[in-house]
């Protein structure tokens, strides 16, 4: 199928081998579409993980894992489509190419609110919602940001739009600017540059 190409194209240049032996990668999972990077910054340790679309049950179990064997680090999940932003929806509530995958809703349930790690999920995908974010409370209580931005509907592809996040630890906050290379100037309305609660879990 167009699917399987897409993901051989994907794994011969960007799977596990391109990043073996970099000292912050940590691997990836056992089909090569999920992995994760180690990194440090201001007294924390992070752990980012990149989740294959409609992220199915064996890579949220990856996933869980991975999570559960770095149990001390802030976890950021970055998707494809995971947020909807639109039509009175909020997160995904079906898979957007793959039957046997999880809707965003379906992700927040099984993998994001019930690990206290994951403080913020990133995606992309939708086209039509350029922007959208929302904070969500996790099953411990604590705040978690979940943020959509894709602008490829926008002039000449985008414009290279992309979003600067900076984690403050100290002051418990996370503040997002909105960012073009190309036009050399930000973004600045509140769908483009907001500030949010960060509480780094115990």
């Amino acid at each position: 199928s167009a699917d399987k190409t897409a993901a051989t194209v994907f794994l011969e240049h960007f799977g596990p081998k391109r990043f073996r032996g970099r000292p912050w990668y940590g691997g990836a999972a056992p089909n090569g579409l999920s992995s994760y990077q180690l990194f440090s910054g201001a007294g924390v340790d992070f752990i980012a993980l990149q989740l294959e679309i409609d992220i199915p049950d064996p890579a949220i179990a990856w996933a869980v894992d991975v999570l559960r064997r770095h149990p001390t680090r802030a976890a950021i999940v970055s998707t494809h489509a995971y947020l909807k932003g639109r039509d009175g929806e909020t997160r995904n509530t079906r898979p957007a190419y793959n039957k046997d995958g999880n809707s965003g809703e379906q992700v927040w349930n099984k993998l994001i609110r019930g690990n206290p790690q994951i403080f913020a999920v990133l995606c992309g995908h939708e086209g039509r919602t350029d922007e959208y974010h929302q904070v969500s409370t996790n099953d411990a209580g604590n705040k978690v940001l979940e943020m959509l931005a894709d602008y490829q509907k926008r002039s000449n592809g985008g414009d290279g739009w992309l979003r600067l996040i900076r984690l403050v630890p100290s002051d418990g906050r996370i503040e997002v600017r909105t960012y073009s290379p190309a036009l050399d100037r930000f973004e600045t309305d509140p769908n483009s540059e907001f500030v949010v609660p960060w509480e780094l879990p115990e």
